[in-house]
């Protein structure tokens, strides 16, 4: 990873899409060039949600230690794992949705 990003500098919660924008801001910063598309790996639907609407294509994660029902995590994203495990990068990067 080359940094973390929180809710806290974002100034709001996972439920806007601004931690997911101020991150995208600070990849492209530092890279010097705009990212066409970016992905947003996320466990809580309500995270999902928010960068889905800001145009984010979304990786939903199900924990089965968190609070999120499974149906709703594979509900709001684009592609649905249960594990990194089960993570296809080549089925990401060929992702047209």
């Amino acid at each position: 990873m080359e940094f973390i990003t929180t809710t806290g500098e974002a100034g709001r919660s996972k439920q806007f899409p601004d931690v997911y924008e101020l991150a995208l801001r600070r990849l492209e910063e530092r890279h010097g060039h705009k990212f066409e598309r970016a992905w947003v790996f996320e466990d809580a639907v309500f995270g999902l949600k928010s960068s889905g609407t800001a145009g984010f294509k979304r990786v939903g994660i199900y924990d089965p230690h968190g609070r999120m029902k499974r149906d709703e995590v594979r509900n709001n994203c684009d592609i649905f794992i249960d594990s990194y495990e089960d993570l296809d990068l080549a089925r990401v990067l060929a992702f047209e949705g």
